[in-house]
C-alpha cells in the first residue's frame, strides 16, 4: 500500500512540475510578445543639429487676398501622447537651454506617422519654381505658477510631407519614439519663431517664476502647400491633433531681476 501511495505522490509531483513550468512559459511568451508590440522603434536625436534658413521665404498676401482651407475639425482623443522623460536640471533661468528627452507614444489602435526633420530647407526643393507641399507638427511645454501667470515654450518643430516618404516615420499601435534636443527658455510669443498653432503661445506678464507645474504638448494636423508660380504659401484643410501631459519632475524658474 505504501508503495502505491509513494509512487501516486510521485506522478502527482511530477505533474505539477510539468505544469508549474508550463505556466510559467506562458507568462514567458505573452509578455515577450507584449513587449514586442510595445517598443522603441527609434531615436531622432537633434541635439547637434544646427538651425538653417529656408531656402526662400513665402511672399505675403497682397490685402485682402487669401488662399487655403480650413481645419476639418479638431480630434477629440488621444492618438499620439508626448511625454517628457528627462531634462538636464531642475532649475533654470529665462533664457537658458533646456536639454531635453521625449517619448513620442502611438496610444490608438491604429498606424501614425510623425514627420522627423528637424529643419524644413530640408525639404524644400532647390528648383524655387517648384510647388511642394508639408505638414509640421510642434512640441510645447507648457509652463505654469497660477491661473494668472503662465507661458509657453516651442521646444521643437519637425517636418515631413507625404510626397517625400523618408521625412516621416511610421508609429504603430503601443511603439513610441525617443527625441532628444535642445531649446531656450524663452516665451515664443516674444521671440520671432515662426509657430503654425495657437496652442501655447500666449504668454502672462508678468512671466512665471519659482517651482512651477510644467506639461507637454503637440500639436499637428495641418497641411502647408508652397506654390513656386507665385511664391505663396497655404494652409490646406487637415484634422487637427493636440493633446497634452503632466511633467512629474520639478522645474523652477529664478526670479527675473
Amino acid at each position: 500500500m505504501s508503495r502505491i501511495c509513494y509512487a501516486f505522490a510521485g506522478r502527482r509531483r511530477l505533474w505539477e512540475s510539468k505544469t508549474l513550468a508550463c505556466i510559467l512559459l506562458l507568462i514567458g511568451v505573452c509578455g515577450t510578445s507584449r513587449d514586442a508590440r510595445a517598443q522603441r522603434i527609434s531615436v531622432l536625436d537633434f541635439t547637434a543639429t544646427v538651425p538653417k534658413a529656408r531656402k526662400r521665404v513665402p511672399k505675403p498676401f497682397p490685402p485682402g487676398m487669401k488662399l487655403g482651407g480650413v481645419a476639418a475639425g479638431i480630434l477629440g482623443e488621444a492618438t499620439l501622447i508626448v511625454s517628457m522623460v528627462s531634462l538636464d536640471r531642475e532649475a533654470y533661468s529665462m533664457g537658458d537651454e533646456i536639454v531635453y528627452t521625449l517619448d513620442v507614444r502611438n496610444v490608438s489602435a491604429e498606424p501614425i506617422k510623425i514627420p522627423t526633420r528637424f529643419n524644413l530647407a530640408d525639404l524644400e526643393p532647390d528648383d524655387p519654381s517648384a510647388d511642394f507641399q508639408y505638414a509640421p507638427m510642434e512640441i510645447w511645454l507648457g509652463l505654469r505658477e497660477s491661473e494668472e501667470r503662465n507661458m509657453g515654450v516651442l521646444l521643437l518643430t519637425l517636418y515631413g510631407s507625404d510626397d517625400m516618404p523618408w521625412t516621416q516615420l511610421e508609429i504603430k499601435p503601443g511603439e513610441w519614439v525617443e527625441i532628444r534636443s535642445k531649446a531656450k527658455l524663452e516665451a515664443a510669443d516674444r521671440t520671432k519663431q515662426v509657430f503654425h498653432s495657437a496652442y501655447g503661445i500666449h504668454s502672462s506678464v508678468p512671466l512665471p517664476q519659482g517651482e512651477v507645474k510644467a506639461s507637454v504638448g503637440f500639436w499637428k494636423g495641418d497641411y502647408l502647400y508652397f506654390e513656386g508660380r507665385t511664391q505663396y504659401e497655404y494652409v490646406g484643410g487637415g484634422i487637427h491633433q493636440m493633446w497634452s501631459s503632466p511633467y512629474n519632475g520639478r522645474f523652477t524658474i529664478a526670479p527675473t531681476p
